[in-house]
């Protein structure tokens, strides 16, 4: 899919997130004349055992702060919630503090009336961790709901400063050799120019299921460095970086990469 113009115009680009996570990527990137071959080499599935994520749901009203660090979790926590019998309001009424780690899970907690008292600035873990940084926080209990395979650097933190942290996983990520298979095609036959990484454990399953195919001639395109630690571990560090780690950074830095520096009006 394309609309024939604009920057990218002409160039096939390969967005490898979830389905689920996929949409505004691909939609900027047509907007900007690329054709998007959707490629997602992880989808998303339920947590192996719901269990600790339901003992956490019973206690709700004991978390002095939440914090939110993916906008997938939201939609999958309010329908076990519902599973349960329970309100899916429930979680906006709570008097806890919401902390989201950037400005995508600060929307989505927007978008059921939730208002983060904090979003990250700096667009992943370390920045909750420094704004925590200024509180005390010896005794206070902190919910974590999140993917299964989260970095541990936020609740060790936490924990090293004397919280209780309720880590609860809300689903899993595994990979999809499948919906790699259109990337893998053009790859093949040499008619892909970039690819679309937004983090490590996609470019991982990316890898995996290239079964062989080569990543040559074909711009690497990282949404920021944890990213791109990611793929250079795999022999495969990007051309091009997200000067912040967003979606419409990473879009900004592909056009950049193929058209030019974008001027803005405070430019000179």
């Amino acid at each position: 899919m394309s609309n024939g113009a604009g920057p990218l115009s002409g160039r096939r680009v390969a967005v490898t997130r979830a389905r689920e996570q996929s949409g505004a990527l691909a939609e900027a990137l047509v907007r900007l004349g690329a054709a998007v071959i959707e490629a997602p080499a992880i989808e998303l599935v339920d947590p192996p055992d719901w269990q600790p994520l339901d003992e956490a749901l019973l206690r709700l009203a004991s978390f002095d702060r939440i914090v939110w660090t993916s906008a997938n979790a939201l939609p999958r926590l309010r329908a076990r919630l519902q599973a349960m019998n329970l309100d899916p309001d429930l979680i906006g009424r709570l008097p806890a503090r919401h902390l989201a780690v950037g400005p995508a899970t600060g929307r989505g907690l927007a978008a059921v009336g939730i208002a983060p008292e904090v979003v990250g600035s700096e667009f992943r873990a370390e920045g909750i961790v420094e704004h925590l940084a200024r509180e005390p926080l010896t005794g206070r209990a902190i919910w974590l709901p999140r993917a299964l395979e989260g970095r541990d650097l936020l609740p060790e933190a936490l924990r090293a400063r004397g919280a209780e942290v309720v880590v609860t996983p809300v689903y899993a990520s595994r990979p999809s050799p499948e919906g790699v298979a259109p990337a893998r095609a053009a790859l093949a036959d040499g008619s892909l120019d970039a690819i679309t990484f937004t983090s490590g454990a996609i470019a991982q399953a990316f890898v995996a299921a290239l079964e062989g195919v080569p990543i040559t001639n074909v711009v690497r395109a990282s949404i920021g460095p944890v990213t791109s630690q990611a793929l250079a571990a795999l022999g495969l560090a990007p051309q091009v970086e997200a000067r912040e780690a967003t979606v419409p950074a990473l879009v900004v830095a592909l056009v950049e990469h193929y058209a030019g520096p974008i001027l803005t009006e405070d430019a000179p």
